[in-house]
């Protein structure tokens, strides 16, 4: 018989905002062999997710993400795909600390009594909530904030999930929920923290800080050795946590 080659592949998901009233398609990959290359098989494979997913999920927005320096990828998308607006979105890391100097680095908070602890099922529906008012100002248009978002992170990666209380009615004041991300072929360990938020009640008092370096005690006693972070662009003041906190190569 035949011997089929594979020449490329599509995987999308959806975004479902709202509470489903507005859907958004989100193109997570398109691969095409090097020699299957400008025949116009990626065009044809991302026009069949976009079908799929206006079929399925009756999408009203498609989003596909790459390095703001991978023009080729970017005339594509512009050119072929018919994809119009670019959305800056910032990755910064750096290297996990050794434990010494993180620690040094936490915010003096006496006055504020601030403890920060394990997510914990009571705590669902807050940090939820409270992330429905953080993430309205500036969403996050590669990870969609819902209910679902918070049980799943709670379900698989409850020992990257954090929350720091306040005083002796334990307020939720903030949460910092992330994961790990394991490359063999690299023999590397990347500790990634996916959502960071802090109530407006107790903003610019160290809380956020607190709960990046609690977290990458965390990532570092799983043996990560570097840490990522994310943020829409015109997130200036989580760009400026980062950046305070030593997050540098800064890409878009």
């Amino acid at each position: 018989g035949k011997r089929l080659v594979l020449g490329g592949f599509a995987l999308g998901s959806v975004l479902i905002k709202k509470q489903g009233k507005f859907c958004i398609g989100y193109l997570d990959w398109v691969v095409v062999e090097p020699r299957f290359q400008n025949k116009g098989i990626g065009t044809a494979l991302i026009k069949g997710v976009i079908e799929a997913l206006k079929k399925e999920y009756q999408i009203r927005l498609l989003i596909a993400d790459t390095p703001a320096e991978n023009k080729p990828a970017i005339n594509f998308f512009t050119q072929r795909i018919g994809l119009t607006e670019m959305v800056p979105h910032v990755y910064m890391s750096r290297r996990v600390l050794p434990e010494p100097h993180a620690s040094s680095q936490v915010p003096d908070q006496r006055n504020l009594n601030v403890s920060v602890r394990m997510l914990q099922v009571d705590d669902l529906y807050t940090v939820h909530s409270l992330g429905e008012k953080l993430f309205e100002k500036f969403p996050n248009l590669i990870r969609n904030w819902d209910q679902h978002a918070v049980m799943s992170q709670f379900q698989t990666d409850r020992e990257f999930s954090l929350v720091a209380v306040c005083g002796s009615n334990s307020t939720i004041a903030g949460f910092a929920l992330g994961t790990y991300i394991e490359k063999p072929l690299q023999k590397k360990k990347f500790g990634h923290l996916t959502w960071l938020g802090v109530h407006s009640d107790y903003a610019r008092r160290g809380i956020g800080q607190r709960l990046v370096l609690e977290f990458e005690k965390l990532v570092r006693e799983e043996g990560c050795q570097q840490l990522l972070v994310d943020t829409e662009a015109d997130n200036a003041p989580a760009i400026s946590l980062f950046n305070k906190l030593n997050f540098s190569h800064k890409e878009k």
